[in-house]
């Protein structure tokens, strides 16, 4: 039992620092661009933006529960394939919370010119790269 324990102990924590990990990403995200435009608030021309919010946070949840989940699991088993579902988990997470308005005007992104207007499919297709590559072995 207590190796299952530190297991279980180990996951929780890779979760909350993935999860902080995203938020970094998020606060930062902006600082990479020089010659942004003026910045007009994240909601603004958004009239989906309360559906908007609840389906990030669901997805939110959602992620943070996976990674939990998978992460533990990649710690007894060390298989490639749980690496990639980790890693397929991870760029939701970061779509949730780059695709939430409510995230958006806390930290100040604007709708146009992000990082995370990039980053968001770029994660997406390695992720979808790493399952595939998993999957072939």
């Amino acid at each position: 039992m207590k190796k299952e324990e530190k297991v279980k102990g180990k996951a929780a924590f890779g979760t909350a620092a993935a999860l902080a990990l995203v938020f970094m990403i998020m606060s930062t995200a902006d600082r990479f661009i020089p010659f942004s435009p003026e910045r007009n608030p994240a909601l603004r021309g958004y009239p989906f933006a309360a559906n908007s919010m609840l389906f990030s946070f669901i997805i939110l949840g959602l992620t943070v529960y996976l990674t939990y989940i998978y992460l533990k699991d990649y710690l007894v088993l060390r298989s490639r394939f749980t690496l990639a579902i980790l890693f397929a988990v991870f760029a939701f997470m970061v779509y949730a919370v780059a695709s939430n308005p409510l995230v958006q005007m806390f930290f100040g992104i604007g709708e146009s010119m992000s990082v995370l207007v990039i980053i968001q499919p770029v994660l997406i297709a390695v992720a979808l790269a790493a399952l595939a590559w998993a999957s072939s072995k």
